[in-house]
């Protein structure tokens, strides 16, 4: 997800306007499984993707099992480039922002919704 985009659904919820019948929290509800759905989803092709590509790197060639596809090849290390590198100090930074900037929300919506009890 680009930055873009979690600021975008941190406004969506944002402006969510809580009611005593649940429909926000529905709605949030709803929103947060499709998200889970997309995450299995992507995982579930990744796995596929690594294991063809595990059971290629395996067999031989000439055994003729797993023909290698040249343009499928290209394809992955296209997509495999677009991904950050883990090991730069600009991923570090971006990664250190976006955590702290999770738990900062994290923590102002639990005293958010402590102050709504008078305690």
């Amino acid at each position: 997800m680009t930055v873009e985009a979690e600021r975008i659904s941190v406004d969506h919820v944002a402006h969510l306007k809580p009611s005593y019948g649940g429909f926000a929290a529905t709605q949030l509800t709803a929103h947060l499984t499709g998200i889970h759905s997309a995450i299995k989803m992507l995982n579930s092709r990744t796995r596929v993707l690594h294991h063809y590509l595990l059971a290629m790197q395996k067999v031989s060639v000439s055994a003729g099992d797993i023909p290698c596809d040249n343009s499928l090849l290209r394809q992955v290390y296209s997509l495999l480039r677009r991904l950050p590198t883990i090991e730069s100090e600009k991923f570090r930074d971006d990664f250190s922002m976006e955590y702290n900037d999770t738990l900062l929300v994290s923590y102002l919506a639990m005293f958010t919704s402590c102050s709504r009890y008078d305690v």
